[in-house]
């Protein structure tokens, strides 16, 4: 026997019906919007969850993007260094062979073939060893200045125009490698 039975047959007659009646449609009516509650509860936590997991996709992803262009920034420093540094050691070689080809001669008018030699090793980043002399000239043939002078000056000037050179480059190759990183 329901509840409703037993509602009906303790009040009786037309009255008992309209009292079991709305009790039923209260109860009806509560049973409902508790189970709308849970069904939109449901949802709610789906949708939070879903949200949490797109923001966790979202940080996972701006991290890896992050974590590839520093490796290029990285690569492109250790590159850039690396070239820096021989630049430096390819300066400092040549500044130190001037006196083997550069003698100072007061008697001089113009520069000498070993200064031209000097200046063409450091104008290419090579020792002047290295360099033949199309001239068959000695080493020691004049200038008004002091060779000396003129090769430390423009070796000094060397170096630093291709280690600028070469920063320049890196940082083109910085830009183009973060843009295609960017474009992914």
């Amino acid at each position: 026997m329901g509840l409703l039975t037993i509602i009906k047959n303790f009040l009786g007659g037309a009255q008992g019906y309209l009292i079991a009646g709305g009790l039923a449609l209260i109860l009806g009516a509560s049973g409902g919007a508790w189970a709308g509650y849970r069904w939109e509860r449901g949802t709610v936590d789906r949708l939070k969850t879903e949200a949490a997991q797109d923001a966790l996709a979202a940080a996972q992803h701006a991290r890896a993007a992050q974590s590839a262009l520093d490796g290029i920034a990285l690569s492109a420093a250790v590159h850039e260094a690396q070239a820096q540094s021989k630049i430096q050691i390819q300066t400092v070689t040549i500044t130190k062979e001037i006196p083997r080809y550069v003698h100072d001669q007061i008697s001089c008018p113009g520069l000498t073939v070993g200064l031209a030699r000097v200046l063409r090793g450091a104008a290419d980043g090579v020792d002047p060893s290295s360099l033949s002399d199309p001239t068959s000239q000695p080493d020691d043939a004049c200038s008004d200045v002091t060779p000396s002078e003129v090769a430390g000056w423009f070796t000094e000037y060397a170096g630093a125009a291709r280690a600028n050179a070469q920063q320049l480059t890196a940082l083109q190759d910085w830009v183009v490698a973060t843009q295609k990183e960017n474009a992914k």
